[in-house]
Parts: C-alpha cells; structure tokens; sequence
C-alpha cells in the first residue's frame, strides 16, 4: 500500500468539487449563450417565470379537479346509500 495514496472521503470531495465545476461551467456557458442574443440571466428567469405561471381559473385543470370531485362524492354517497340500505 501507498503512503500517499488517495482516501475515500478524498475522493468524495474531488467528485463533489467536480460536480460544482461542471454546474458552474453551464451556467456559464448558458450566460455566454444568452449574452449572443442580447439577454441577461434576470431577464432570462424573469420570463421564463412569466411562462410557467399556471392560472388555475382559466385552465383545464379545474374541470379536472371538479370532475374528479364529483366523482369521488358520486362514490362515497353511493357507499353509504348501500350501507344504510
């Protein structure tokens, strides 16, 4: 066995610095790519907010939710109809 040779928490914390160069390096390279087009990284997450905002009144998701309410109530009330029967 080697004197100097590397431990497992050594090689744990070279994965883990090697992991943080590799997300530094995106979102570099992102902010590059951004900077091409004229867009800055706030402007960036700004808009991409403005887009996945969901308005839960105004989507299918709320007939979704209302059906499948009405379904589980359907359900139950049918249950204890036969249970009182």
């Amino acid at each position: 066995m080697q004197a100097n040779s590397p431990t497992a928490t050594e090689y744990a914390l070279v994965d883990d610095w090697q992991a943080e160069y590799n997300e530094l390096e995106l979102v570099i390279g992102t902010v590059d790519r951004l900077s091409d087009y004229g867009m800055t990284l706030p402007d960036t997450v700004h808009l991409c907010m403005q887009r996945n905002r969901v308005d839960w009144f105004f989507t299918w998701q709320l007939l979704l939710i209302a059906a499948a309410t009405l379904l589980f109530l359907a359900l139950v009330g049918l249950e204890v109809w036969q249970w009182i029967q």
